[in-house]
């Protein structure tokens, strides 16, 4: 405390290297910081923000392909600021921006460019970076091929461009290129229960293939190369 060259909040919920190697930190704070990795300083970065729209909680940040960083947080809007010049963007909920407010934090790039930013009640909002438009992928009640929830908590996409997408009680929805269509995700029938109510809150696929999927408090589950299903509790 009152060390401005120090963390500002020992709450951290991201930490991004760059393309061009820059180290940022995103906590409970208001503002991202800069970490100068030769003196250990860090170095606060304020970027566009509405008074109305002050919660930090599960603040995320992902680098375009321009460099220009983009913030998201629970209720925060989404924020975009370029370290070259400065400058930042708020887009918040209304028409032709944002379908909510409250996100979750998590974001990703699809392999066009187009940043996907997960909601809680929205959806997945997408974001056409080039052309500042948004689109909106939305859950259908009784279409077996959508998104079965509007509230999403983790976007990723693999090494062959598939979608993977963690929900708040619906588990893991993906979408293959190839297949044209969103469905549950699971290599056997009996898989279905696996993930039926829970809450799914981060996706990582490793170099050997395979799929690992957090949940809130139901442990850690590993799908392996050959689709069978591992979990690991504590």
């Amino acid at each position: 405390p009152g060390d401005t060259t120090s963390l500002n909040s020992s709450y951290v919920d991201d930490v991004i290297e760059t393309s061009r190697g820059e180290v940022y930190v995103a906590t409970d704070a208001e503002a991202i910081q800069k970490l100068d990795r030769r003196t250990g300083r860090f170095t606060a970065i304020r970027y566009r923000r509405d008074p109305a729209l002050n919660s930090n909680y599960r603040k995320r940040i992902t680098e375009d392909r321009q460099g220009v960083l983009w913030i998201a947080a629970n209720v925060h809007g989404l924020c975009s600021y370029d370290p070259s010049t400065g400058a930042s963007q708020l887009y918040r909920k209304g028409p032709g921006e944002l379908s909510t407010d409250v996100l979750n934090g998590d974001m990703a790039l699809d392999p066009a460019g187009n940043l996907w930013v997960c909601t809680d009640g929205g959806g997945i909002n997408i974001l056409g970076i080039q052309s500042g438009q948004f689109s909106y992928l939305r859950g259908v009640a009784g279409c077996e091929d959508c998104i079965g929830s509007d509230h999403t908590y983790t976007v990723f996409f693999d090494d062959q461009n598939r979608v993977w997408i963690g929900t708040f009680n619906e588990g893991i929805y993906y979408y293959d290129p190839q297949r044209f269509k969103f469905g549950d995700y699971y290599k056997e029938p009996h898989d279905l229960d696996a993930f039926r109510n829970l809450s799914v809150l981060s996706l990582y696929q490793d170099k050997k293939q395979r799929i690992w999927v957090g949940t809130d408090g139901e442990g850690l589950f590993m799908f392996d190369a050959g689709g069978k299903l591992h979990r690991f509790l504590h």
